[in-house]
């Protein structure tokens, strides 16, 4: 809960560690893989953790406000593989769907127009 007095803030929210969150993957968060600048996987079961500092993108340089907070700030995002993956999976069906059904497509069509000349051509021989 948040109380402001104006001139005097009288409540400050502290932000919870990491290991303070009731998530099980952040047990397996060690503190070298935090203290890294560059983007960390780890995985956990079939499951993926991604943390990486925060990037700013280009705003200020270095010795700036924003290159000093992503030294310091981190995102961490928790990744299921069930949930990753599943999408992919029922998009490939269908592509390799597609790809195995293409020379049977093309196949079809040139049998039915081959098969659609030759009656033309056999109704314009005796009826023309």
């Amino acid at each position: 809960a948040w109380t402001v007095t104006i001139g005097k803030v009288e409540y400050v929210p502290k932000l919870p560690m990491l290991w303070d969150m009731p998530e099980a993957w952040v047990k397996q968060v060690t503190k070298a893989a935090l203290e890294k600048s560059q983007r960390v996987e780890i995985a956990i079961g079939e499951d993926l953790a991604v943390l990486r500092p925060l990037e700013l993108g280009a705003v200020g340089g270095r010795g700036s406000l924003a290159s000093a907070s992503a030294e310091t700030l981190r995102i961490g995002v928790f990744v299921p593989r069930a949930e990753a993956i599943r999408p992919l999976m029922n998009q490939l069906q269908f592509a390799a769907m597609g790809v195995l059904a293409a020379p049977f497509v093309v196949a079809v069509t040139l049998v039915t127009f081959y098969i659609l000349y030759k009656l033309l051509r056999t109704f314009i021989k005796y009826c023309c």
